[in-house]
């Protein structure tokens, strides 16, 4: 999170493209908590908090505003570790967006913990329109799903430069960031880390909706079944410029695709542990592409790379597979496809399964030592 030096006018006429900014209401000293100053506002409003921990649940009430801290104004994102606010674990999700805000509304430059309710302990978003930008989201707790965020009825959700940390889903999915019911998520310039999910997607899930990560980490997170950095269950998911690493789980320990496609491009998976199957990769799909990326020295009881289920028509280009076990194995269903262009597979195409011998491979470059692609958010 770079240093940004905005005026409150600049940034506003950036978010609020041609709508006139109304009121600046100041907490503390308009009013003395968040929930105030949002129930005081009128869409188009500013509310500005203060530094300080503020110890509440803020609900925006359907209303298109924006409401930050003083990284608004002066783009110093020491701002976010000094305004806080705590949810206190009272039973409710610490910022709640449930009722159709529209493209105006803004959450900006918090830390925001302590959350604890049934689903979206951090922040609970249905049927809304919104924007997160320059917050960390950390130590929430979700009986079910959504540890940190929670994103349902058909939700539009975009993120930029937000930190999504050691959140957990108690009993079932999403440790970091739930996804469901046709809403469309972007995530960019991010960082997933260290959330926990009981089932599936330590870090994200996301199931019958749309899914962009770019410029993002997906790091150290952990799920007890299928998904430790990423669980699909969508029609497709776009991963670009992705850095996963650490992630755990039985099966998929980078990412998880249960009948999605993918297409992950000039990303790196590495150091990914699943107890069975795809250290890296695991699940099926109509179409999956991995381009220009790093897949390395993942491990897994069998395909510590990519573990395939039927996936028909998988192409891997200008990539690199290093890892133990199979690079790429599994069982695959009649019409599947494989096409390996310009890439290094360790152990050329021993390093492909017995159950895929009678693929026809495009070429595979002779084994040389990985050159892994440098990213960090």
């Amino acid at each position: 999170m770079g240093l940004r030096t905005l005026t409150i006018a600049g940034m506003m006429l950036l978010l609020l493209g041609s709508r006139s900014p109304a009121r600046v209401i100041d907490v503390p000293d308009d009013f003395e908590t968040i929930q105030g100053g949002i129930d005081a506002a009128e869409d188009g409003d500013t509310v500005l908090v203060q530094p300080g921990v503020y110890v509440e649940n803020t609900d925006f009430s359907g209303r298109a505003i924006t409401v930050a801290s003083l990284v608004l104004t002066t783009g110093d994102d020491a701002y976010i570790d000094s305004t806080v606010i705590d949810g206190d674990r009272d039973g409710h999700s610490t910022v709640l967006f449930y009722d159709c805000e529209g493209r105006g509304s803004f959450l900006v430059g918090f830390t925001v913990r302590n959350g604890y309710t049934v689903d979206g302990g951090g922040i609970c978003c249905a049927g809304s329109n919104i924007t997160l930008t320059d917050l960390k989201i950390c130590d929430n707790t979700a009986e079910i799903d959504g540890g940190g965020i929670f994103c349902a009825g058909g939700s539009s959700l975009l993120m930029r430069r937000v930190e999504v940390s050691d959140n957990e889903s108690n009993s079932a999915a999403g440790g970091g960031i739930y996804i469901c019911d046709s809403s469309s998520v972007t995530i960019e310039d991010s960082k997933i880390e260290s959330n926990f999910a009981r089932e599936f997607g330590g870090g994200i899930y996301c199931s019958s909706s749309r899914l962009v990560l770019s410029r993002s980490t997906l790091s150290d997170n952990e799920a007890r079944f299928g998904g430790g950095g990423l669980y699909s269950y969508s029609e497709s998911v776009v991963l670009e410029a992705v850095f996963g690493e650490g992630n755990r789980a039985d099966v998929g320990a980078g990412i998880y695709c249960s009948g999605s496609d993918m297409s992950l491009r000039n990303s790196t998976l590495v150091h990914n542990q699943a107890d069975r199957f795809g250290g890296a990769v695991y699940g099926s799909g109509r179409i999956w592409r991995i381009v220009n990326s790093t897949v390395a020295d993942n491990s897994a009881e069998s395909s510590g790379g990519v573990g395939c289920r039927g996936t028909a028509d998988f192409v891997v280009l200008n990539s690199i597979f290093r890892n133990e076990g199979f690079e790429v194995g599994g069982r695959v269903g009649d019409g599947f496809e494989l096409g390996v262009s310009f890439s290094d597979i360790e152990d050329g195409v021993d390093g492909i399964s017995r159950d895929m011998q009678e693929l026809s491979l495009i070429h595979i470059s002779e084994p040389t030592r990985p050159l892994y692609i440098s990213y960090a958010v």
